[in-house]
């Protein structure tokens, strides 16, 4: 039986034509997205925060990002930017107890759930309902949740735009579903998202052998006050004056962030329900019976029309295949691939 997740829906929701190459032909770009490569990391070492403590999961991440080749500067960065988070969210929801989660049932829980007509509550012989939920946990007041943790770049304050989307968001509806098709009594959602740091590495003022900042003038020469007793210790860009500084290291950037993290808490980490009603849930299930409708459609007559526009085009993966001309679903499709693509064996990569 074939299989609906939350990114195959969400893919052919978006766009019909990359639903085709994504799922379909089975093509993926081969380069790694920065966002997905820091979102997989923190989800693999927030599993051994959770089942092995702090000391395990600070050497997944040293050791996920020396796979990778950590001497590159971006992955440097990137390496401290995920180690101190985790320092942070430990701090934050462990060591201070501040975490609505009273125990865990489990973690990174697979499901598989039929797709059932709304009408005749039968199901569908062709695909099922599947996914992989983050964790399922008991909340102090007796209540299950489904936890959805996320690493985002945007603001996650109680005012943020993210909250309302939240409100309709597809992919917590499903893994609701999935927990209670395995029989798990789930109340409510447990959102969780930590927010990418928004300070970056910066530029440091060189001190000479006495902790003196070092200014100098437009021959190279070392500045000295008005008065010549004292060496100045801040640029002047009208008089040619500029503050000798490096590039800040790794670890001095961690050390800003940890202290950033500590300062503003509540900026970095949150913790807020995000309910689902049964009619809610419902409006869902009939939704997804819909959905694999249209896709069966599109697969009987090899029809998978774009949705071309500017929140689409312009952060689709497979654009440059689109635009190609080469790629067509009423032609042959080429075997070779253009540089930079791949057919993958596992469509599902979520779900391994």
């Amino acid at each position: 039986m074939d299989s609906l997740t939350h990114s195959r829906i969400d893919s052919f929701k978006s766009c019909r034509r990359k639903h085709w190459f994504e799922y379909e032909q089975k093509i993926r770009k081969t380069s790694e997205a920065k966002a997905l490569r820091m979102g997989s990391i923190w989800h693999d070492c927030m599993e051994y925060l959770v089942h092995e403590g702090l000391d395990a999961a600070l050497d997944h991440c040293l050791l996920s990002y020396a796979a990778r080749g950590d001497q590159e500067t971006e992955l440097e960065l990137e390496r401290e930017i995920i180690y101190t988070l985790i320092r942070g969210y430990h701090w934050r929801w462990i060591e201070n107890e501040g975490s609505q989660i009273k125990r865990y049932l489990c973690t990174e829980q697979q499901f598989v759930a039929p797709i059932r007509n709304p009408e005749t509550g039968a199901a569908t012989p062709v695909f099922e309902l599947r996914g992989k939920i983050d964790g399922i946990v008991e909340l102090h007041d007796g209540r299950l949740a489904v936890l959805e943790r996320k690493l985002l770049g945007d603001d996650i304050s109680n005012e943020s735009f993210l909250w309302r989307r939240l409100r309709i968001d597809q992919q917590i509806t499903v893994y609701v579903l999935g927990a209670r098709q395995i029989g798990y009594p789930i109340d409510t959602v447990l959102y969780e998202p930590t927010r990418k740091p928004t300070i970056r590495p910066c530029q440091v003022p060189q001190l000479d052998d006495d902790g003196i900042k070092i200014v100098l003038d437009q021959q190279g020469e070392r500045v000295r006050t008005a008065d010549g007793k004292k060496w100045r210790q801040t640029g002047d860009s009208k008089l040619g004056y500029s503050l000798l500084a490096r590039p800040e290291t790794p670890q001095e950037f961690s050390d800003r962030l940890a202290a950033d993290l500590q300062a503003r808490p509540d900026f970095y980490f949150v913790q807020r329900e995000v309910p689902r009603l049964e009619v809610d849930l419902d409006d869902f299930a009939a939704e997804l019976w819909q959905i694999q409708q249209a896709i069966r459609e599109s697969q009987r007559c090899n029809r998978w029309f774009r949705s071309a526009n500017r929140n689409t085009c312009e952060f689709c993966s497979v654009f440059d295949l689109c635009t190609s001309g080469t790629f067509e679903p009423s032609r042959d499709v080429p075997a070779a691939l253009p540089e930079g693509f791949v057919r993958v064996e596992d469509i599902h990569q979520e779900l391994v």
